[in-house]
């Protein structure tokens, strides 16, 4: 289901429910908290992970940058 179909499900007020989300007449009413938190703390893990490994990919093109610079350095002298 793309968002798109979420979102005109959400906002058509014809009520119904849609993994732990309910809506009433337009209203939107959320029952099931706990798994929504327990999927923000997921989302925000996996965002702290890949955050970390952006880090390290970013220490390793420095490494490999600075590498570069002297082997151009050494190259030139001649």
């Amino acid at each position: 289901m793309t968002i798109s179909q979420i979102w005109t499900y959400l906002v058509s007020g014809q009520g119904g429910n849609l993994d732990g989300i309910t809506t009433n007449n337009g209203g939107i009413i959320i029952q099931q908290p706990q798994q929504l938190e327990r999927r923000v703390a997921q989302l925000e893990r996996e965002n702290q992970r890949q955050e970390r490994e952006i880090n390290q990919l970013q220490r390793e093109v420095n490494q490999l940058e600075r590498r570069l610079h002297r082997i151009e350095s050494e190259c030139c002298e001649d």
